[in-house]
């Protein structure tokens, strides 16, 4: 589902840098060039939020590219009176953020380059941890998805109460558990992580060509997935 452009010249926008970092790059002769990089979120006083990332020689002019860079990524972040609708956790490269909503009063608990994007975006109330990478820039992206997921799921459950002919893929789904599996082992578990050959022995495999029965049962589901690049599996009759 496209996500529509939004027009920054009809918002009032304001800005504010979250983070400045003047990093190196050694050149041929050992001369060093330095370059300022600097990350910049844009806003509107409530609902309307972007971030962007510029670099150049000089401080100024990383932050004028930077705001430029945001302006081209503005979204629009619903909310539910002071807080988000719903829980939700957005990943970006190494960082992920967890957003959770919060009853009047509590606040924006958020720290780091969180509180900015939420503050930009009007939310009074939340509660969020950030897991992974502490890095200013990947903590920036991973809110900008959480809150854009949140947009995703809003037009998705519209589309859906609409009728608009919405298609989501259906679950893998496993046979009805009414009989039992042959587990057999087909390759070597030389090779096979230490948790891995632990799940093949608990599966009480030991050696090529051996074959176990076991109930169709969710647990042996799990652990069949994990390892089933070294097993063949078959329906009993």
């Amino acid at each position: 589902m496209a996500e529509a452009k939004i027009d920054p010249s009809v918002l009032e926008l304001n800005d504010r840098v979250v983070s400045i970092n003047r990093v190196a790059k050694v050149v041929k002769g050992g001369r060093q060039v330095f370059v300022h990089r600097a990350g910049r979120r844009r806003r509107r006083t409530r609902g309307h939020v972007g971030v962007g990332l510029g670099k150049a020689h000089e401080v100024p002019e990383a932050i004028r590219k930077a705001v430029e860079h945001a302006k081209k990524d503005l979204i629009f972040v619903p909310l539910k009176d002071t807080t988000i609708p719903c829980e939700i956790t957005g990943h970006f490269g190494a960082g992920r953020v967890f957003l959770k909503p919060a009853v009047p009063g509590t606040g924006v608990i958020a720290g780091g380059a969180v509180r900015p994007i939420l503050e930009a975006a009007g939310v009074q109330d939340i509660l969020t941890k950030t897991l992974g990478s502490n890095n200013p820039h990947n903590v920036l992206k991973a809110t900008i998805d959480a809150l854009r997921r949140i947009k995703r799921l809003q037009d998705l459950h519209a589309a859906r109460r609409r009728g608009d002919g919405v298609v989501v893929a259906p679950r893998r789904r496993w046979p009805v558990p009414d009989k039992k599996l042959k587990v057999t082992l087909t390759k070597s578990m030389i090779g096979l992580s230490p948790k891995q050959e632990a799940t093949v022995r608990a599966l009480g495999l030991r050696r090529i060509r051996h074959s176990v029965s076991h109930d169709d049962s969710v647990s042996v589901r799990g652990m069949i997935a994990k390892v089933v690049h070294v097993l063949s599996v078959t329906r009993e009759a």
